[in-house]
C-alpha cells in the first residue's frame, strides 16, 4: 500500500525472537499475538525513540488492516495542517471507557487474558483500529522504557496503554478536525461477515 501511494518513509513492525531489519521490516524481540500488542507498541515507539525520532515530525500508527485512500483524494497537506501541533491525534477518540472483555477469545489459547477482564483504568484514548499520529514528543516518551513485565500484566489493550503512558507525560488525545477516519481509511479489511 504504501509503495503503490508513493510513501517512502515507512516501517513494518513483526514480533521474532531477535531484531533484526530487512528493508522496510523490522523484527522486535517479543511474540506476535494478540496479548502482546500492548509489549511490542511500547518496543516500537522505544526503537524510534532512539533512532529517527528528529527525522520526522509525526509518526502514523497504522494496522496491518487499514488501506490509506489516495493522498490526492485527502489533500495530504490539509490533512497535516489540522494536526495543529498535537502531540498524540487519531480520528476517533474515545472519552468514556470501553468493553473490558473485548480481548475475549482474540488472544492465545495458553493466554490467561482470555478469561481476565481488563480491570484497569480507561483514559481518553485514541483509537487504533482508526490509526493515530505521534508527534516526536510523544515518540520521546516511550524512550528508555523498561517495565515490560508489567506492561505484560496490566495491559491487554495496546491502544488504552498507549494513553495511559502518554498521559504520565501530561499528553492527552486529540481528534484530527475536521477529518474522519472514513475521509482518510478504510479500516477492518480482514473482517468477514458472517
Amino acid at each position: 500500500m504504501c509503495k503503490d501511494l508513493k510513501i517512502e518513509n515507512y516501517n513494518i513492525f513483526v514480533g521474532g525472537d531477535s531484531y533484526e531489519k530487512k528493508g522496510e521490516i523490522i523484527q522486535l524481540e517479543c511474540k506476535d499475538n494478540y496479548e502482546d500488542l500492548p509489549e511490542k507498541m511500547f518496543m516500537i515507539y522505544n526503537l524510534i525513540s532512539k533512532t529517527v525520532v528528529q527525522r520526522y515530525n509525526y509518526f502514523w500508527k497504522l494496522d496491518d488492516d487499514i488501506q490509506i485512500l489516495s493522498f490526492e483524494c485527502i489533500e495530504r497537506k490539509k490533512l497535516f495542517n489540522s494536526l495543529q501541533n498535537s502531540d498524540y491525534c487519531g480520528f476517533e477518540v474515545i472519552k468514556y471507557g470501553g468493553n473490558r472483555e473485548w480481548h475475549f477469545d482474540k488472544c492465545s489459547t495458553n493466554s490467561s487474558w482470555n478469561t481476565t477482564p481488563y480491570t484497569g483504568n480507561y483514559p481518553s484514548w485514541a483509537e487504533g483500529g482508526g490509526s493515530y499520529l505521534l508527534s516526536q514528543k510523544a515518540i520521546n516518551c516511550f524512550k528508555g522504557f523498561k517495565e515490560y513485565e508489567n506492561l505484560r500484566q496490566c495491559h491487554i489493550y495496546e491502544d488504552v496503554a498507549v494513553a495511559q503512558h502518554l498521559l504520565s507525560f501530561g499528553i492527552h488525545p486529540s481528534e484530527i478536525s475536521p477529518w474522519s477516519y472514513e475521509q482518510v481509511l478504510k479500516k477492518d479489511l480482514y473482517l468477514t461477515k458472517t
